[in-house]
C-alpha cells in the first residue's frame, strides 16, 4: 500500500499557503522541521509544497512499529516510484542481513548521484523511535548537497537531537508561522461561500487556528448554529463542530476512528452501504475531516485532531465503543492487518481472542518467510501470548520449521515442549506443537505416527492446518477410512481465519476425491487450491504439495503426461529445499510412473532406484518407501517383472492399490487363485469398483461374452469420473476385446478410445517391423527384464534356462536389434516399443 509514500491530497477550497512554500523554499539549510501540535496544518503544508515538487519529493510517513529497515525501504519505495531505475540496490537487503548504517550510505549515494534536488519529507515524525532518530541523524549527517529534508512532527523532540547533533543547522516553523493570516481566512471564506463581515467576530473566537477556522467555516457553511458560541480554548472549537455535525456523518467517523490508515476494502467493509460510502468519499474529497493519500489504491487517513476528539468522547459510551471495536478488528483481519487486530482485541478485554489472531500471524509471516514482521514485533508477541521465555521458543520453533533442517527443527520442538512443560503452559502452545510435530512426521515419512498424533489430540488443539497434514497422511497411506474421519473432522471445524478456510477443507476434500476416483472433482480442486495459495503468497513448507500430486496424477490418468510433468518440476526444487521428504518421495515416484506410461521404462527404473538411494538413511521411516513401492508395483507390471513385484507385494500391507495388483499379480502367474481373491477387494467408492470390475473383464476375457456385462460397469464408471489411462494401460487382449465392444456397443468415448488403441497398436506394428528378425517370445521375455536391475544368471535362474542357454539368447538378441551391450539393447527396445 503506498499510503505511506504518497503525500495526502490538498482540498481545492483549502488556501495555498505561499508565504510559507516560499520560507521552506528560501532555507539556508537542508534540514528544515515543521513542530506545532495538531490542527495546525503542518502535513497539508507539507503536501503543497510537495506538489510544487512533484518530479523531486520523497514522502514517507512514520508509524511507531516501524523498524530502521521499514524505515530505509519505505524510503526507497517512495524514490522508485519517481523513476523505476531508482533504489534497486535495496534488493539486496531482501533476505541478506540488514544493516541500518550501510542502508543509509547506499541511499545518500544514490540520491548524491542525481542531478537535481530531492525533497524528502517525514510525516507523523513524532512517532519516530530512537533507533530511526539515530538513522535520521545519520542521513542528516551524510546527507549531499542536493537532498533537502523536512520533518514534521507535533513535539519537539526530534528537532532537538538533529539540533544537538548538526550544530543548531536546522530551520523550524511553529506554531506562530502556521497560524492562518487574516487574508488567507478572507481567501477561505470565498472558497466556503461564508460571508467574513459578517462571521468575523465568531471566527477571530479560533485565534486563527487553522483547525479551529476550517471547523468554523465549515459550520457556517452548512448550518451557522456555531454563531455566537464563546469559544474558550481549542477542545471547546473541536467539541462545538463535531456537536454540530451533521449526525450521519458522525456515525460514518466513529465507526472508522480506530483504523491509523484505510483502504477501500476496509471502507466497503464497515460502511457496507453505497449511500454511506459516497458520503465518506465526499469527505475525502474535501480533504478535511478525511485526508486522501495521491495513489491508486485510493488509501485514506482521518484527522487526527477529530479522531482523537471521537475517542474521548466514545469512551463515556463503553457498549458503542466495543461495538466499533469489533467491527474496526473483523475489517482488519480480513485485509491482513493482523497485528493491528490483536492490539485492539487487548484493548476490549478478548485476550484469548488475540493470542488466537497472533498464533495465526505468526503462521502467516512464516508462509510467506516474513521473518522480519515477527523479529521485529517479539517484545509485543510475548507480551500477548502471556507465556513468558516460551514465546521466544515458539518463534524459534516455527524459523527452523520454516527453513531449517529436520534435524534443528526436531531439536526445536523438543526445546519448545520441555520449556512448556517447566513452565506450565504446555496447553497454551498444544496447537502449535501439533502442527509441528505432524509437519516433522510428514518430514521424515513417519507417517502412521501422525494418524496416531491427530487421533490422540484433543479437538482444542486440532486446527485447519494439522487436519490437512493428517489427511496427507492417510492419503499417502491409502488410509480411506482414516481419511474419511478426518475429512468430516475438516468440515465441521469452525475457524475465523478465511484464508485458512480457503486452502486447507478444499485440499482435504480433492484428497478425498482423488482417492474416490472422482477425478473430475479432484483437479477443479486441487489446481484452485494452488492458485488460492500462490495469491496469498504462502511458499515454503506450506506450499501445496499435496495439490501439485493430487493435480498431477489426474493429468497422469487422463493422458496429459508432459503437463504433469512440468507441474512436479515447478514444485521438485521447493519440495526438496524445505525438507518435505514423504511428497519429494511421491512426486519422484509419480514421475517414474509417467515416465514408464510414456515408454521411457529405463528412466523410470533409474529414478525408483535413485529415490531409494536418497532416502536410504535410518532418520527416514518405512512409511515413506511404501509410497514408492506403489507406484514401483505398477511400473514393473507394465514391465512385466512378476519376480520383483513378488517381493514388493510380501513386504507391503494389503491397501487398496496393493491389494488390487496383488490379484492382478496372481491372475498372471495362478488364475484360479487370483478369481478367488477377486472376490476379497473392497468395493467402497469409484475407484475400487472399477478396479473390481477390470479385474472380472480380465479374468473373463477367454469368454468375452461374459464378461459384457462388467466392462459396460467399467465403461460407466470411467466416463463418469475422468478415468482414460487405466484402460490404455491394459495388455493386446484387453485392447483387442475393447476394440470388438466398441464395433458393437458405439459410443462417442468408446470411438475415441478406439482410434487412441488402434494408433498406439500401430505404430508399434511399424516399430516391430523395422526388425528384421523379429524377436522370439522368449527373447522378449529376457529384453523386458533387461530393463531391471537384475544380474544375468539372475535373470536366467527366474526364466529356468541354463547361463549357457541364456548367453545364446543375449548374444541373439544383440544380433537382431544390431546392438552390443545390454544398455544399448534397452535403448533399441524402448525405441521399437518392443516392452
Amino acid at each position: 500500500m503506498e499510503t505511506r509514500i504518497t503525500p495526502p491530497n490538498v482540498s481545492p477550497k483549502f488556501v495555498l499557503r505561499s508565504s510559507i512554500i516560499d520560507s521552506l523554499d528560501t532555507a539556508n539549510t537542508q534540514t528544515i522541521s515543521l513542530v506545532a501540535p495538531a490542527g495546525y496544518g503542518k502535513t497539508i503544508v507539507a503536501s503543497q509544497w510537495a506538489l510544487m515538487h512533484s518530479n523531486s519529493t520523497v514522502w514517507y510517513s512514520a508509524l511507531s512499529t516501524d523498524t530502521a529497515k521499514d524505515l530505509v525501504f519505505h524510503i526507497a519505495d517512495s524514490l522508485h516510484l519517481l523513476n523505476q531505475d531508482f533504489a534497486h540496490w535495496i534488493e539486496k537487503y531482501f533476505d541478506g542481513e540488514f544493516n541500518p548504517a550501510l542502508a543509509i550510505k547506499d541511499l545518500v549515494n544514490e540520491i548524491g548521484e542525481m542531478d537535481f534536488p530531492i525533497h524528502l519529507i517525514i510525516d507523523d515524525a513524532q512517532n519516530i523511535s530512537n533507533e530511526n532518530t539515530k538513522c535520521l541523524i545519520l542521513l542528516a549527517q551524510l546527507a549531499p548537497k542536493n537532498l533537502i529534508t523536512l520533518t514534521i512532527s507535533n513535539d519537539t523532540t526530534l528537532l532537538s537531537n538533529l539540533r544537538s547533533t548538526l550544530n543548531d543547522s536546522v530551520t523550524s516553523l511553529n506554531e506562530a508561522d502556521l497560524i492562518f493570516t487574516e487574508d488567507e481566512i478572507k481567501a477561505l471564506c470565498m472558497n466556503y461561500s461564508v460571508d467574513y463581515q459578517k462571521n468575523d467576530t465568531v471566527l477571530s473566537a479560533s485565534s486563527n487556528w487553522p483547525a479551529g477556522v476550517l471547523m468554523t467555516l465549515e459550520s457556517l457553511r452548512d448550518n451557522a448554529k456555531m454563531v455566537g458560541v464563546d469559544y474558550l480554548d481549542k477542545s471547546l472549537i473541536i467539541d462545538g463542530y463535531l456537536k454540530n455535525l451533521n449526525s450521519e456523518v458522525y456515525e460514518i467517523l466513529e465507526s472508522l476512528v480506530y483504523f491509523d490508515y484505510l483502504t477501500m476494502n476496509e471502507v466497503s467493509n464497515i460502511l457496507k452501504t453505497q449511500e454511506k460510502i459516497v458520503i465518506f468519499l465526499g469527505l475525502a474529497q474535501e480533504g478535511f475531516l478525511v485526508l486522501q493519500a495521491g495513489d491508486a489504491e485510493k488509501s485514506f487517513k482521518l484527522n487526527n485532531l477529530i479522531k482523537g476528539s471521537i475517542i474521548k468522547n466514545l469512551k463515556s459510551d463503553v457498549l458503542r465503543l466495543n461495538e466499533i471495536v469489533i467491527n474496526t478488528i473483523a475489517a482488519e483481519i480480513a485485509v491482513e492487518k493482523l497485528f493491528e487486530a490483536i492490539t485492539h482485541l487487548a484493548q476490549v478485554g478478548k485476550r484469548n481472542e488475540a493470542k488466537s489472531i497472533l498464533r495465526l500471524h505468526i503462521r502467516r509471516s512464516f508462509w510467506r518467510l516474513d521473518y522480519d514482521a515477527i523479529f521485529k514485533n517479539m517484545e509485543f508477541i510475548e507480551n500477548t501470548l502471556e507465556i513468558g521465555v516460551v514465546a521466544r521458543e515458539l518463534i524459534n520453533a516455527y524459523l527452523s520449521m520454516a527453513k531449517g533442517s529436520l534435524d534443528e527443527f526436531s531439536t526445536n520442538v523438543l526445546l519448545l515442549e520441555n520449556h512448556a512443560i517447566a513452565s506450565g503452559v504446555l496447553e497454551e502452545v498444544g496447537s502449535d506443537l501439533l502442527i509441528m510435530k505432524s509437519r516433522l512426521a510428514l518430514g521424515n515419512g513417519n507417517l502412521g505416527k501422525l494418524l496416531e498424533m491427530n487421533n490422540a489430540s484433543a479437538n482444542a488443539f486440532k486446527s485447519p492446518f494439522s487436519l490437512r497434514m493428517a489427511a496427507n497422511a492417510a492419503f499417502l497411506m491409502e488410509d480411506y477410512e482414516e481419511l474419511l474421519k478426518i475429512t468430516a473432522e475438516s468440515r465441521t471445524m469452525l475457524t475465523s481465519d478465511q484464508l485458512e478456510s480457503a486452502v486447507h477443507l478444499p485440499a482435504t476434500e480433492a484428497l478425498l476425491a482423488l482417492t474416490e476416483g472422482r477425478l473430475l472433482d479432484a483437479l477443479p480442486l486441487s489446481l484452485s487450491v494452488i492458485e488460492e495459495t500462490k495469491r496469498i503468497g504462502a511458499v515454503g513448507i506450506y506450499a501445496p504439495f499435496d495439490m501439485v500430486y493430487c493435480a498431477t496424477e489426474v493429468l497422469r490418468e487422463t493422458g496429459e503426461e508432459i503437463e504433469a510433468i512440468l507441474l512436479i518440476e515447478s514444485y521438485e526444487n521447493d519440495v526438496k529445499k524445505f525438507h518435505v521428504s514423504s511428497w519429494e518421495a511421491a512426486f519422484e515416484a509419480k514421475r517414474a510412473l509417467i515416465e514408464a506410461q510414456q515408454g521411457h521404462m529405463s528412466n523410470a527404473l533409474i529414478r525408483i532406484g535413485q529415490i531409494r538411494d536418497r532416502f536410504n538413511h535410518s532418520k527416514y521411516h518405512e512409511d515413506l518407501f511404501r509410497i514408492i513401492d506403489e507406484q514401483e508395483l505398477i511400473v514393473r507390471l507394465l514391465a512385466k517383472d512378476f519376480e520383483r513385484m513378488k517381493k514388493i507385494i510380501f513386504r507391503t500391507p494389503d491397501r487398496p492399490t496393493v491389494a488390487f495388483l496383488s490379484v492382478f499379480f496372481e491372475l498372471e502367474k495362478r488364475r484360479a487363485a487370483g478369481q478367488l481373491a477377486v472376490s476379497s477387494l473392497k468395493t467402497r467408492n469409484p475407484r475400487e469398483l472399477l478396479l473390481h470390475h477390470l479385474l472380472l473383464v480380465i479374468i473373463g476375457l477367454d469368454n468375452p461374452k461374459n464378461v459384457e456385462t462388467h466392462f459396460q460397469e467399467t465403461i460407466n464408471i470411467v466416463t463418469k469420473y475422468g478415468f482414460h489411462q487405466v484402460l490404455l494401460m491394459q495388455d493386446n487382449k484387453f485392447r483387442e476385446f475393447i476394440l470388438t465392444y466398441a464395433e458393437n456397443h458405439p459410443t462417442v468415448y468408446l470411438e475415441q478410445l478406439s482410434r487412441l488403441i488402434q494408433n498406439k497398436m500401430l505404430n508399434r506394428k511399424l516399430q516391430i517391423d523395422e526388425v528384421k528378425n523379429p524377436l522370439t517370445k522368449r527373447e522378449n521375455e529376457i529384453l523386458t527384464r533387461l530393463l531391471t536391475d537384475q544380474a544375468m544368471s539372475q535373470i536366467a535362474i527366474n526364466l529356468n534356462i541354463s547361463s549357457n542357454t541364456m548367453k545364446t539368447h543375449i548374444k541373439n538378441i544383440y544380433k537382431k536389434l544390431e546392438v552390443d551391450c545390454r544398455k544399448d539393447a534397452v535403448a533399441k527396445g524402448r525405441e521399437l516399443l518392443l516392452f
